[in-house]
């Protein structure tokens, strides 16, 4: 007997940014996923996880509306590292 389970897959809309350079601000980080999202705020959330001090960790949690708009910033997000815009 097959065991199935039918179990549906949750819509990715969550990212975790890493990489990011310690003295970027929150307000830094905002206008990159701008950008990025083509100036709409398509993310509801952004969490920089502290590394010690008053500094982030160089790491963003940041969740998107939706799948569609999670992924196209992604590709964006990666499209701007590749080209070196987010030096």
């Amino acid at each position: 007997t097959e065991l199935r389970t039918t179990q549906a897959r949750q819509p990715i809309t969550t990212l975790a940014l890493r990489g990011i350079c310690k003295a970027y601000t929150l307000e830094r980080i905002f206008d990159i996923l701008d950008a990025a999202c083509e100036d709409e705020r398509k993310y509801d959330f952004v969490h920089l996880p502290k590394s010690g001090g008053q500094k982030h960790g160089g790491l963003a949690i940041v969740n998107f509306t939706d799948e569609e708009s999670c992924g196209q910033c992604l590709q964006k997000l990666l499209a701007m590292s590749d080209d070196g815009s987010l030096s």
